[in-house]
């Protein structure tokens, strides 16, 4: 597919899959999507790191599954496409609206590693 959002989720999924370590476990967090950043993320990483779990628009409870998958120690790395009110907040990050972040824990924290603008809105 060659839609503007779909070449995105696989230029960052192909970057993130050289920047990920094998012990990793990554999160996927894209509450206003509707899975695809997953699954284009999961094809990329492929078996260089273990996939942890997501969020989309049709998860429930969404500002609560990220607070659970940010406290959890075991997910090391976030991919964040999307935010809803409270997401920078949980994540403790200066975050904005049309970039997406690869993140990697730092202790309690979250550090951004790499960031990629978004196409514009078409």
């Amino acid at each position: 597919d060659r839609t503007p959002m779909t070449v995105h989720f696989r230029v960052v999924g192909a970057s993130v899959a050289e920047q990920v370590r094998p012990e990793d476990r990554i999160f996927n967090v894209d509450p206003r999507g509707s899975g695809e950043s997953s699954a284009a993320l999961t094809f990329e990483i492929g078996e260089r790191a273990h996939f942890a779990g997501h969020i989309s628009a049709f998860s429930g409870q969404r500002l609560k599954t990220l607070k659970k998958a940010a406290a959890n120690p075991s997910v090391t790395t976030m991919l964040v496409y999307s935010l809803e009110d409270g997401y920078a907040g949980a994540l403790g990050t200066e975050i904005k609206p049309g970039t997406t972040y690869f993140l990697r824990r730092a202790g309690n924290s979250w550090q951004i590693l790499n960031s990629w603008d978004q196409p514009p809105k078409t």
